[in-house]
């Protein structure tokens, strides 16, 4: 049977100590032989219970309509057990009766105002309906059930180890993975990285290379310009030479025209230098041009670079951080191994313990038998042994009394007939004494056989007369106080549960017309809205929380922690305002309450005001113009001289048109 049961570990040993030793019981199935286990009953080497399932039989039941009301303190022993589907009938059967309560002081109430089943609480106590109470730890010897349970939560802590150290060892498999995946990055990377270095070495060449064709190209630009110079100074020296022919024309007409053919081709030559000048200029804005996207080119390439060098740094930082917690995983998945090794050691070391316990077991309990049957038998021998005793007491003491009566007869007799016949009786009867001593010899050795039985026996109490008559009184006197008690108590919980009838209905009544003030109030206050108080649900009345509900006119329903401060500020002194009407005082003293309010929300908390003054006059403690505005009298205090404060008091019915403080007819009549 213990086999069968599912308890969690806490109702373990409540099974336990209900069941007893049929958590040891053999459970047979429908079409299960019972005969054939009668057959074998000789064969067995101990005792052993059977439940055939075909033949158990339950009847519901059910909590009496008297304990209705308080099943939240209560829950049958059989609904904390699972069973197999084709269990239940013997779950019911065995468990359905027995119900659990907290502690002893509710077992025993329950039990005192008629509980027909029995009871046990969570620390094993159990009140029976008979009155009878189980107090004390119970024998551990048979704690099969509680065995079991601690056996499924450690195999439950195996399991959980175990898919813990799979998770562990999935979670090792995925960082491989990724550590793999990020150390093939980082060799691409690196490869990338010399990829680009060469290519930047070979356009750092290549830049080499046009600053040297740029530097040659500059050295011919400026010797082409040097020839300029020569050329253009041969020009002029060659026209100074013109017009000194031109002065000799007559003279020099041959050497003119020589000149003047030198003068051209001179200019053609100029031009022609001019002409190669321009190409120069155009490749050397070229080159130029080709080094500034070369020089645009190397910033990309270093900036790619930089942003490639700052990815490996990143990447080499992650595959740190990977490797760190690879690391740190590993400690914890040792760590893991050790304690699900340390509880694989407790689970066979505790598995080992229950096989021994439930070797032991079975000798524990036939020896139990066999000592109960012993004692039982030895008590009814005792028993038997201690009427005998005293019957053969009461015959010994008739004997003696008869033996003393006959003794004084005989000595009469035999005087009389002494005397009246000179007869010797003794000597006449001396024969038949010797029979009559063997069987007084035989009695007494009897008796004495009967005293020693009685000295191993123990003592008799001589006084438990007086002592029963002593407990008898003191038990009459408690029973008064018992039943003083009990009528003190039943009168104690009719008054209480009058108070608490009267306290609800006093609660509702008075919390159902603050809450009609306080919807009345929030639409004024608010110029509409909705506003409502609602009472915890699944709650007894008098322990109930109450939620404010409050929504502003033109704003959907949300929580409370979403209204501004002067929507909170108002909705709670419309709250207070509707407790304080449903029994107001004469005075009440506001301090500061319009301080979060805006001006149009301090003009309707002033007309609610204004509702109370037929019954309540209102001091308030305030720093805003039109709170004051709305007052009839104003209190303040000043300091006209320094260190000397003032109390100045200012009625606007004193205050003319003007704003000048008129003086009373009382005052000029006083004056």
């Amino acid at each position: 049977l213990g086999d069968q049961l599912e308890v969690p570990l806490d109702a373990a040993p409540l099974v336990d100590n209900v069941l007893g030793h049929r958590t040891s019981a053999v459970v047979l199935r429908p079409g299960a032989s019972l005969e054939a286990w009668c057959r074998i009953r000789n064969a067995l080497p101990g005792r052993v219970e059977l439940l055939p399932l075909d033949r158990i039989e339950t009847t519901p039941v059910s909590l009496p309509s008297s304990f209705a009301d308080r099943s939240s303190e209560i829950v049958c022993l059989a609904d904390l057990v699972d069973v197999a589907p084709e269990l239940e009938s013997l779950k019911q059967a065995l468990l359905g009766t027995v119900f659990v309560v907290n502690d002893l002081t509710t077992a025993l109430q329950w039990q005192a105002e008629g509980f027909p089943y029995p009871l046990i609480t969570r620390s094993g106590e159990q009140v029976r309906e008979d009155g009878s109470v189980s107090l004390g730890p119970g024998s551990t010897s048979a704690n099969l059930v509680s065995r079991r349970s601690e056996l499924r939560v450690l195999q439950r802590g195996i399991r959980t180890l175990e898919n813990q150290i799979r998770m562990a060892d999935e979670e090792i498999a995925r960082m491989r993975d990724r550590l793999q995946e990020r150390d093939g990055e980082i060799e691409r990377i690196e490869r990338e990285q010399a990829r680009i270095q060469e290519a930047l070495a070979d356009e750092r060449v290549s830049l080499l290379t046009i600053d040297d064709r740029l530097q040659r190209l500059q050295r011919e630009e400026v010797e082409l310009q040097q020839e300029c110079e020569a050329e253009t100074r041969a020009l002029k020296r060659w026209s100074n030479d013109a017009l000194a022919a031109r002065q000799f024309a007559g003279n020099a007409h041959r050497q003119w025209a020589w000149s003047s053919r030198a003068a051209k081709e001179a200019r053609a030559a100029q031009a022609q230098a001019e002409r190669e000048l321009e190409q120069v200029q155009e490749e050397l804005r070229q080159a130029e041009i080709a080094l500034a996207r070369r020089e645009e080119f190397v910033a990309a390439l270093r900036q790619q670079r930089d942003r490639f060098e700052s990815d490996r740094r990143e990447r080499e930082e992650a595959v740190d951080e990977t490797r760190q917690q690879l690391h740190e995983v590993k400690g914890r998945l040792e760590e893991t191994e050790l304690q699900w090794l340390q509880r694989l050691s407790d689970a066979a070391r505790l598995y080992w313990q229950l096989q021994k316990l439930e070797l032991t077991s079975g000798e524990l309990a036939r020896e139990r038998r066999e000592l109960e049957d012993q004692r039982r038998r030895l008590a009814k021998e005792m028993e038997k042994t201690r009427r005998a005793l005293r019957k053969l007491e009461q015959r010994l003491q008739q004997q003696e009394m008869e033996a003393e009566r006959w003794e004084r007869e005989r000595e009469q007799l035999e005087q009389r007939y002494l005397d009246d016949f000179q007869i010797d009786l003794p000597k006449l009867v001396g024969e038949g004494m010797e029979q009559e001593e063997s069987e007084r010899e035989e009695v007494e050795r009897e008796i004495v056989e009967l005293r020693h039985k009685i000295a191993t026996m123990g003592a008799v109490n001589m006084e438990a007369l007086e002592e029963l008559e002593g407990l008898e009184e003191r038990f009459a006197l408690l029973s008064g106080q018992y039943n003083d008690m009990v009528q003190a108590k039943t009168t104690l919980e009719r008054i209480i549960h009058k108070i608490n009838a009267d306290s609800r209905r006093l609660f509702s009544e008075t919390l159902e017309t603050i809450r009609s003030n306080f919807q009345a109030l929030y639409r004024k206050s608010f110029g509409g809205g909705h506003a409502d108080l609602v009472l915890e649900e699944g709650v007894d009345i008098l322990e109930a929380g109450i939620d404010i509900v409050a929504t502003p006119p033109g704003k959907p329903s949300f929580n409370n922690s979403l209204l501004s401060g002067g929507e909170r500020a108002l909705t709670a002194v419309s709250l207070l305002l509707a407790i304080f009407q449903y029994r107001p005082s004469p005075f009440c003293v506001l301090d500061e309450v319009d301080a979060p309010f805006d001006e149009a929300n301090i003009g309707r908390f002033i007309d609610v005001l204004k509702d109370f003054l037929g019954w309540t006059r209102f001091v308030i403690v305030t720093h805003s113009k039109k709170t004051m505005t709305a007052a009839d009298t104003l209190y303040g205090i000043t300091m006209q001289e320094s260190g000397v404060s003032k109390q100045v008091s200012v009625r606007f019915e004193d205050v003319n048109e003007r704003g000048e403080i008129v003086e009373s007819s009382d005052d000029e009549a006083a004056a």
